[in-house]
Formats: structure tokens, C-alpha cells, sequence
């Protein structure tokens, strides 16, 4: 996959593990020892009289090797 593939699939609807493992690894120079990836439900909502639902959505889980860490404050100063 090409640099802007990996960057857009954190992002993306349909990703795979594999997918996420090296868009994390590419973005903040990390080395992931595992990802998990559950599929969260949506939950009811209700608009007015009408029940409705939200979508449903993924969640992933990384795993990082011993001694590393994501910083996001210094991710986002730069």
C-alpha cells in the first residue's frame, strides 16, 4: 500500500488488521505487537417521537512493544 492508502485507513470503514498495524507503525513510529479489531453496536436513540439508531462502528484495539508510547500532545504540536 502507498503512503496515502496507510494514512487514510484510520479513517476508513473496511480496514483490516494488518491495514491498521501499519498505518499506526507509519504515523507515530511505534512497533505494534498486536491489533484487535470489535465491531461496536449502534445505540437507540430517540429524535422527538421517533426511535432511531446510530451506526454501527469498529473499534481497534493496539497493542505497542514494551517501552513505547503513543504521545498525542507532542503529535499535535508538530
Amino acid at each position: 500500500m502507498n503512503r496515502e492508502q496507510l494514512m487514510s485507513v484510520l479513517i476508513a470503514p473496511h480496514v483490516t488488521e494488518t491495514d491498521i498495524r501499519k498505518a499506526i507503525e507509519l504515523m507515530f513510529d511505534v512497533k505494534v505487537t498486536g491489533v484487535q479489531v470489535v465491531n461496536e453496536p449502534g445505540k437507540a436513540r430517540r429524535f422527538g417521537r421517533t426511535a432511531g439508531r446510530t451506526q454501527d462502528w469498529k473499534k481497534a484495539y493496539v497493542s505497542l512493544s514494551s517501552g513505547q508510547t503513543i504521545d498525542y500532545e507532542a503529535r499535535a504540536k508538530t
